[in-house]
This record gives structure tokens, sequence and C-alpha cells, in this order.
């Protein structure tokens, strides 16, 4: 709907239930805001808002009027039937819009925590082949610290074998 209504004023504020259902929580969430000015308007204002919002307003004979001259609209029993209709197939498409995105949602979390294992997977992998290399890595230095008392030692022998040469 256009004019006061924005869509912060929709109806369906808390449709997942994230929410305090209650009227207090309706209206800390806005679902009041505008009422007032709404109900304050004129008839014909409210026949263009109906026409904007893309119900359809019948002419003729079964054109809603001012029956009793005192500025409230009188629509026959078939119009506002047909308003009726057309509401409930716009919140029929509404409905079938939310259980497609309510299935998207499903699929995702799905696939979100997929990922997440994933990922978790992947990182105990990490940390297993980090200490791996580690202890590699400290196998090694200890080869090195071998190999250098072993060419230490050598050149100790080989230092004390010449001096008694000499």
């Amino acid at each position: 709907m256009v004019g006061i209504l924005q869509d912060k004023d929709r109806i369906f504020t808390n449709l997942y239930g994230l929410h305090d259902w209650g009227l207090e929580g309706a209206k800390q969430r806005g679902a009041w805001n505008g009422t007032r000015e709404m109900l304050k308007q004129t008839p014909e204002w409210l026949c263009d808002q109906i026409k904007a919002s893309g119900l359809t307003i019948p002419a003729g004979a079964d054109a809603p009027r001012d029956v009793d001259g005192n500025g409230t609209m009188d629509a026959k029993g078939k119009v506002v039937a047909g308003w009726q209709k057309e509401i409930d197939d716009k919140v029929a498409a509404l409905e079938d819009s939310i259980k497609k995105n309510s299935a998207t949602v499903e699929a995702n979390k799905t696939d979100l925590t997929s990922l997440k294992n994933q990922v978790d997977a992947l990182g105990n992998t990490q940390q297993m082949e980090m200490l791996r290399l580690q202890g590699m890595t400290g196998k090694r230095n200890e080869a090195f610290d071998v190999m250098t008392n072993f060419i230490k030692k050598m050149q100790e022998n080989r230092s004390g074998i010449i001096g008694n040469m000499r």
C-alpha cells in the first residue's frame, strides 16, 4: 500500500515468531503505526489506496457510494466479497512465497551445517599436520646436533692424532 503505510507497517512483522507475539510486542514493532491517521482519511483517499494496492473498484451500480450522506462509503456485498477474494488470492500467493522461502532457508541451514563440518574437519587435519611437522622438525634438529657432535669429535680426534705425530 502506498501513502501512510510503509514496508515496516506490514501485517506479518513477526512471521517467524522471533519477537513478542502479544499486542505490546506488535506495537513495539510498529504494527499499529499510522492506524489513527489512516482512519481519519476521507472515503476518496481510501478508494485511491485500494486502487493503488491493485484491488479493483467496480463502477456503475456496484460502485461504493455515500448512501446516508455522513461521509461513510457503502459497498454492496458482492463488491466486498470480490475484494475479499482478491485479498485472499494475494495472501495465498504470499503464503506460497513464504513456504518456498522457508524451504530455501532450511536448505541453506543444512548446507551451512555441512560446510561448518567440512571446515572443522579441515581444521583438525591442519592441526594434525602441524603436529607432524613439528615432530619432524624436532627430529631434523636432533640429527643436526648428532652430526655436529660427530664432526666435532672427529675434528678433535684428528687434531689429537696430528698433535701426537709432531
